[in-house]
């Protein structure tokens, strides 16, 4: 969502206080469940290492293999790109290679 905004602060606002601005505008937002949804495939799939029926990608054994590496990297600053790159691109056909490249 900050992304979406263009929101480069490196420092990450308090949640009640993000979601409060503007009348809580923010949780009543057309893509936001959709975009919640979409995330906890992504970490059902990095988390448990099980392929999902309409996520095609998550069945590609290359991707599975770099986010088990992802995982065991020493902090976890890489959970913010592969989520934000996740949720851009998803939907595309070519995810999967791009994916991988990415």
């Amino acid at each position: 969502m900050r992304a979406n905004e263009n929101d480069r602060k490196t420092t990450t606002p308090g949640i009640r206080k993000y979601y409060a601005k503007n009348n809580f505008e923010k949780l009543y937002s057309q893509d936001l469940m959709q975009n919640l949804n979409a995330i906890l495939n992504l970490w059902i799939v990095i988390n448990n290492r099980v392929s999902l029926e309409n996520e095609k990608w998550s069945e590609n054994i290359e991707i599975k293999q770099t986010l088990d590496t992802l995982t065991s990297y020493p902090n976890e600053f890489w959970k913010y790109p592969v989520v934000i790159y996740y949720l851009h691109y998803h939907y595309k056909d070519t995810f999967e290679d791009d994916f991988l490249i990415f």
